[in-house]
């Protein structure tokens, strides 16, 4: 079951055969219609007019075709995002309940964090664990102390030139332990 919610196996089943069943209803429609000029032919050549028809069904057909599955992959591509968002804060969730369930009986850990152009941020760059303070620091590398085991949500923001950077990841952090993360502002 979650192989199939992972990959969303069954529903893109589904979607494939409908875009499967489009194609061919399309590649029917093409080949009658290609037919029926043959046959207008009555055994000749076709004619400059008619062969340019013919040549404008084929880019028709192939156009079709193309946003049929230009579409299904969009589609594959928003649901496949979707479960990836659930399934990240369904992680969020849990660990936040293991954390309130096991606060102050579990040992704290350690994150050995890098910003990798965290010294282009000439201001320098902040650091949220989760919804925890933001904490403002400068250079490359910190370590972060006292940290609650489990998954935890590191989000770093900061200036760079004049555009505002971004960088977000999940680090396990483990009891007792050090965890290390290297993220880039971007």
């Amino acid at each position: 079951m979650l192989f199939d919610r992972f990959l969303g196996a069954t529903s893109s089943w589904m979607r494939y055969l409908k875009a499967s069943q489009e194609i061919g209803t399309l590649l029917q429609e093409f080949q009658f219609d290609w037919e029926r000029q043959r046959a207008d032919q009555d055994g000749h050549e076709p004619t400059p007019s008619q062969l340019s028809g013919m040549i404008l069904r084929c880019h028709t057909l192939l156009r079709n075709v193309d946003r049929i599955v230009r579409q299904e992959t969009e589609a594959w591509i928003a649901e496949f995002r979707g479960v990836l968002t659930q399934m990240e804060e369904s992680a969020v969730k849990a660990t936040d309940a293991a954390r309130a369930m096991d606060a102050g009986r579990k040992p704290r850990g350690t994150m050995d964090l890098e910003v990798t152009n965290g010294d282009l941020a000439a201001g320098g760059w902040t650091v949220r664990i989760d919804d925890e303070k933001e904490t403002e620091h400068h250079g490359k590398k910190i370590v972060l102390a006292g940290l609650a085991p489990g998954f935890r949500r590191v989000s770093v923001l900061g200036q760079i030139g004049a555009d505002v950077k971004k960088a977000e990841k999940i680090i396990r952090v483990p009891e007792g332990g050090a965890a290390s993360a290297s993220v880039t502002l971007s």
